[in-house]
């Protein structure tokens, strides 16, 4: 498993995005049922599992993780030993222990939304400077309903 470093990520990710980028030059969506009507298969995701809570009592404390790109897991004795290095040209180094503790239980929990960031006023401002460049009458309605 590799991370590439930030502002060098040439996934198939950017292919996509790239994707949606071209179908946006060629059709308005200046709202979400908008955005979702160009992509074709878009799903909203109305929920997603609190992982991090879920798995954090089980996680070992891993120090120097910030620098590693790429990671390899081997099957060893029946365990699982974590290498990892910088750059490609780098040799592997073993990581002393592991990622987990113990595998951990049960099921995570649905993550409940957290709006307490959201800087309202900020938002309602930014979208009423913005209103001249909807091309539709009520898009500035529908941001400011939402």
């Amino acid at each position: 498993m590799s991370f590439l470093i930030v502002g060098h990520t040439h996934e198939d990710i950017d292919a996509k995005f790239s994707e949606v980028s071209r179908l946006l030059n060629t059709k308005d969506a200046e709202y979400f049922d908008d955005f979702l009507n160009v992509l074709k298969n878009a799903e909203r995701i109305t929920q997603l599992f609190d992982v991090k809570s879920w798995i954090e009592g089980d996680l070992n404390k891993v120090d120097h993780i910030t620098q590693p790109l790429h990671f390899k897991f081997v099957s060893v004795d029946g365990g699982v030993k974590v290498f990892y290095k910088g750059v490609q040209s780098q040799p592997w180094s073993a990581l002393n222990g592991n990622f987990l503790n113990k595998a951990p239980s049960g099921k995570p929990e649905i993550l409940k939304p957290n709006f307490s960031k959201i800087e309202i006023d900020k938002n309602v401002k930014q979208i009423k400077a913005l209103k001249l460049i909807f091309k539709k009458q009520d898009s500035t309605q529908k941001w400011l309903d939402f």
